[in-house]
């Protein structure tokens, strides 16, 4: 009866978004043939681990924007509108980061004209919570529900944030290093914690923000105030344990020398 009752809501074409599918195909014929460009030294070459790891990110983005999830996301849940963005921001963008060899990436990076400047920590953190909480303001949301250029929109910005909230923690590029393990520790602390507050004053709210119809909700057997906290709470453990981990990478590895060498 449920599944019967989501393929008469959603439909063939919302069940498997085309345009999603078009955009990971051409993302994944952009690699190859990058792959196929780059310096074979030691330190451009395409390793296995790179393939993988791109694969892996390909595999994410189907999951999040060319399966039923980017349908609910859209139309149904808020709490799986978040679990698409946590997805796209946790998983998809650290795994492409990763799989990308690092001669592709600076190329990348020099044909946007993206300076190594740009990745100074503490603008990242600010610039990555403004955005990323901006559009959860409840005009701003409201309107990524109904306008589908606004949504493609937030996603593009999430990507871009995400991108940069990462590199500090994952670049291959000497002229973008990584974060030593004092500052690292620094960055995930502040990176979780700059919101934190207010994220949980919203799971504690017992009103709705959000314009999804409570019919649609309810299909799922969530009201409409369930489902508003579920989301938040998936937004605060999605942001706090890749961060963890994070932060027990930089603590293992920490010294006084961290801060200085």
């Amino acid at each position: 009866m449920f599944f019967r009752e989501m393929g008469v809501m959603f439909g063939i074409w919302s069940m498997w978004n085309p345009s999603a599918v078009i955009v990971l195909l051409l993302g994944i014929v952009s690699y190859i043939y990058g792959c196929t460009r780059v310096r074979q030294a030691d330190e451009g070459r395409v390793r296995v681990r790179h393939i993988l790891f791109f694969a892996l990110s390909a595999f994410v983005f189907a999951l999040a924007f060319a399966s039923p999830l980017d349908a609910i996301a859209s139309h149904d849940l808020f709490s799986v509108h978040t679990f698409v963005h946590l997805l796209e921001i946790m998983l998809m963008t650290p795994l492409l980061i990763a799989g990308l060899p690092v001669s592709m990436l600076r190329g990348l990076l020099k044909s946007l004209r993206v300076s190594p400047r740009s990745f100074h920590p503490a603008v990242i953190v600010i610039s990555f919570n403004v955005i990323f909480f901006s559009f959860h303001i409840p005009p701003l949301f409201d309107e990524t529900l109904v306008s589908g250029w606004f949504h493609l929109l937030e996603h593009v910005l999430f990507f871009v944030a995400a991108f940069f909230l990462w590199m500090p923690v994952l670049s291959p590029l000497p002229e973008v290093p990584r974060l030593k393990p004092g500052p690292l520790l620094l960055y995930a602390f502040f990176t979780v914690n700059f919101t934190m507050p207010g994220q949980i004053l919203l799971v504690l709210a017992q009103r709705v923000f959000y314009s999804y119809p409570a019919s649609a909700i309810a299909l799922f057997g969530l009201s409409p105030v369930q489902d508003q906290q579920l989301g938040f709470l998936l937004m605060i453990a999605g942001m706090f344990i890749p961060f963890l981990g994070v932060a027990i990478y930089a603590f293992s590895r920490y010294d006084n020398s961290s801060w200085y060498s």
